[in-house]
């Protein structure tokens, strides 16, 4: 009686053994989310507020689709491991370029609240990094630009057709004792962006180089104005480059093939 019983409990676990396995097995399994580093991609839709104002996010799978007021501006994406990378657009403001790339990564803080920690270009400039474009998610959605989202298609505008060798931090040398006279001087222009200065670079085939005063005030030569420079300058040169040092305060490019 005793090995029957036993016998008996083995049916018996067996049983249930091909129950629990059939109930495992019936239909696909379902994939694991879509994460966005330890984020699931599915609570990143909602509207977010900081840097440049309001931005409404949509994330449906992969795809990311944004709009945003600064500009009236709009981005799209794509999931891309732990960061969303995409391309941003917006209204032309002046000089400044309207379009470039975008990269935001996604955290939580200790209020559970979604915070994103963004950076973007412009097209003409895509290894130049700025890193002010953190928001911090907010529980009322802006429905303007949640109504905005679906149209959001942005095409980067063509980068520029010359390219240029950044030396950071240097600046074309001055010494009259040395004979660095800047004699291959085509041109200074004041108070415009980096951009700017690109475009103008690119526009004058006499221009070889230029620098760009990143920093405070650079005198060159005490006693002449022509020679000290403050963010936002910019100096034009034909010829071969002399640079020298400038650290902080400018950084020098050179048109490709010019050396």
């Amino acid at each position: 009686m005793i090995r029957w019983r036993i016998w008996l409990g083995c049916m018996g676990l067996a049983l249930a053994c091909r129950v629990e396995r059939s109930a495992l097995t019936t239909g696909p399994a379902s994939p694991p989310p879509l994460m966005v580093g330890l984020i699931p991609a599915s609570t990143l839709t909602g509207t977010y507020r900081g840097d440049w104002g309001t931005m409404h996010l949509q994330v449906d799978g992969a795809e990311v689709r944004g709009a945003y007021d600064h500009g009236n501006g709009q981005l799209v994406g794509r999931v891309d491991g732990e960061v969303v990378r995409g391309t941003w657009c917006q209204d032309r403001a002046g000089s400044s370029e309207p379009s470039g790339s975008v990269e935001f990564r996604f955290s939580r803080d200790a209020g559970g609240v979604v915070r994103i920690d963004g950076r973007w270009t412009y097209t003409s400039a895509p290894d130049e990094w700025h890193d002010d474009w953190d928001l911090a998610q907010s529980p009322t959605p802006d429905a303007s630009l949640a109504a905005r989202v679906a149209a959001a298609r942005c095409t980067a505008a063509p980068a520029t057709t010359v390219a240029w060798t950044r030396r950071p931090d240097v600046a074309s040398y001055w010494s009259v004792a040395d004979g660095a006279t800047w004699g291959g001087l085509v041109r200074i222009e004041r108070g415009i962006t980096l951009e700017l200065a690109r475009q103008h670079a690119e526009a004058d085939p006499q221009v070889t180089h230029f620098f760009f005063v990143t920093g405070g005030q650079m005198v060159l030569e005490v006693g002449r104005a022509d020679r000290t420079f403050r963010h936002g300058d910019a100096a034009y040169f034909r010829g071969a480059s002399w640079w020298g040092s400038a650290p902080g305060l400018a950084d020098g490019y050179e048109r490709a093939g010019s050396r």
